[in-house]
Order: structure tokens, then C-alpha cells, then sequence
């Protein structure tokens, strides 16, 4: 009686690079939401989220994470019938609000 969601988080760098050569999005991701006829929040797909650069390649900085938390909470209300925003939300962080990764020595 649920609602099934995959999601995808940002990556980037060689791990990004990596998971597009072993196994392509077309390949994998939209093949599997395809066979178990499941809705995906794939981060690309949503501006905010496509800015969003992880700090080592795969984690999200604390402020970054308030960020895409907030955009994925959006998103959910937006694919699934079960959930609403509420009306007294505030309103939608962006990138501008996730300060970028530190610079390695």
C-alpha cells in the first residue's frame, strides 16, 4: 500500500566518472525503475540538486546537505500522491545556499 522511490545522490569526480563507465544511467538506472515500474528522484534531474558538488567526490558538506535534504523532500511531494508540503513551508533553499567544498592542500 506504499509508495516505492529510488533515489540517486550526487556524485562526482572519479566516482561519478567510474559509475558512468561501469554502468551507464540508460543502462542501469532508468532500466531499473522501468522493470519494477518504480517512480526515481535521479539528482540530475532537478536543478538544485545537479549544482550540489560533494565534497570528496560522494558526501555532501553539513550546509550542502540541508540543501539537497530540502529538495528532496520537495521532490517527494511532487511524485507521490501520499505526501504534501505544508502550506506554511519556507521557501526553497538553493545551491547558492551550500557553501562550496574547502580546496585540498
Amino acid at each position: 500500500g506504499g509508495d516505492v522511490v529510488f533515489v540517486s545522490p550526487p556524485s562526482a569526480g572519479v566516482l561519478l566518472a567510474n559509475e558512468n563507465r561501469r554502468l551507464s544511467r540508460a543502462r542501469g538506472w532508468d532500466r531499473l525503475l522501468a522493470a519494477a515500474k518504480v517512480r526515481g528522484l535521479y539528482y540530475q534531474d532537478n536543478a538544485t540538486t545537479r549544482a550540489l558538488l560533494p565534497a570528496e567526490n560522494s558526501h555532501l558538506l553539513r550546509g550542502c546537505a540541508r540543501v539537497y535534504t530540502d529538495a528532496y523532500v520537495r521532490e517527494l511531494t511532487r511524485v507521490s500522491p501520499r505526501l504534501t508540503l505544508r502550506s506554511d513551508a519556507p521557501a526553497p533553499l538553493s545551491a547558492n545556499d551550500c557553501p562550496p567544498p574547502p580546496i585540498p592542500p
